[in-house]
């Protein structure tokens, strides 16, 4: 499950944390990708949507997740990836906390969303509200290797009505992939272009697969 995240310094998310889901979910996929490990053109579009009630036996709250990717083949050897993510959520009831139950929370940062940043950095908290929009130009340089030029921008917002795209959080960088049957080991170092204070400026990132 995709999950994302403002960083307040001196806050930590805990070790454990449970929340209890009881109501309709749904998602929705259209994907005509040539490749899923190592698409070249097409789109992928996938909406999820969750609902939980406490007249259910669970936590009171409603979430959606929209994703969207498109590649494109440049030329013979350069494929131009775009990928956009958004996530909004709200909490229902008198009694409720305004946040949704921390396990259920969107949070962003690491190898699979903002690089350049920890996993789940960018807020450690988690919030209720995600934008996310990354760019990849994929290189193609022979024998099963190739390269990246990617760019990453997103932030967590406390509440849906606190998105702001003037407050996104930005990075860049550059990486190598190994091409495998289960997909690329990658190598991604990230460059944030806009560090708050007291952060790193920069990661190395070493995983499996794209960032998407």
């Amino acid at each position: 499950t995709d999950s994302f995240n403002i960083v307040n310094p001196g806050e930590v998310r805990p070790e454990f944390a449970f929340s209890i889901l009881s109501g309709p979910a749904g998602c929705l996929v259209n994907d005509t990708r040539d490749d899923p490990l190592r698409p070249h053109r097409g789109p992928l579009l996938s909406a999820d949507l969750q609902m939980s009630a406490k007249f259910l036996g669970g936590d009171s709250f409603v979430k959606g997740f929209l994703q969207g990717a498109v590649y494109h083949r440049l030329d013979r050897r350069t494929v131009l990836a775009v990928s956009g993510r958004l996530g909004l959520a709200r909490t229902f009831g008198l009694e409720e906390s305004i946040f949704l139950p921390r396990p259920d929370r969107f949070y962003a940062g690491g190898d699979y969303s903002m690089r350049g940043f920890d996993t789940d950095a960018v807020n450690p908290l988690g919030r209720n509200a995600m934008v996310l929009g990354n760019a990849e130009l994929r290189i193609d340089v022979g024998r099963s290797f190739s390269t990246a030029i990617f760019s990453d921008v997103g932030n967590v917002y406390a509440l849906v009505s606190d998105i702001d795209l003037g407050q996104l959080l930005a990075s860049a960088g550059v990486g190598l992939r190994y091409r495998t049957a289960f997909g690329p080991i990658r190598v991604d170092w990230g460059f944030k272009l806009n560090p708050r204070p007291g952060e790193s400026t920069n990661r190395v990132h070493l995983t499996i697969g794209h960032a998407f």
